[in-house]
């Protein structure tokens, strides 16, 4: 099974396997709601894309992640680099079952081989269906919006 890392400039200390997934996502810090997207997720955490450098926002206090019908929940910053954070999800996430039944979708599909996991977390999770990979979600952010 392969683990998506995080820049190789920084320490990797995560307990649970992360998967390449792109979905929007919604982050929520101070009186900011700001839509973003997901990069790759785990039990307990996730990698998420910013539309501006991390520094434009000035601090993510009160942290909280949003996968719409999935999870809802409190996190706190555990990395960042240029456009890019990653997160560790509250300790109560694991309870939710929508992310626990993603989460092994996501399991199932990279041990069956049908998961391609051999791009960076910036690639876009495939499935690959009859010998030809499918994108599970849509190549931009318009895309993503009208599916709403």
């Amino acid at each position: 099974m392969s683990i998506v890392l995080p820049p190789a400039t920084l320490q990797n200390l995560r307990q649970h396997a992360r998967y390449p997934l792109r979905r929007p996502c919604t982050l929520i810090f101070r009186d900011r709601s700001m839509s973003c997207l997901l990069v790759d997720i785990s039990l307990g955490g996730a990698g998420v894309e910013l539309p501006m450098h991390v520094s434009n926002y000035g601090g993510f206090e009160g942290l909280r992640f949003q996968l719409p019908d999935v999870i809802s929940c409190r996190s706190d910053l555990r990395w960042s680099a240029d456009r890019r954070l990653g997160m560790q999800f509250a300790p109560v996430a694991h309870r939710s079952p929508a992310l626990l039944s993603l989460i092994a979708g996501l399991e199932r599909a990279a041990l069956d081989g049908r998961l391609d996991m051999s791009g960076d977390s910036a690639g876009f999770a495939r499935v690959v269906n009859r010998g030809h990979p499918t994108r599970l979600f849509p190549v931009s952010w318009s895309a993503a919006r009208q599916r709403r």
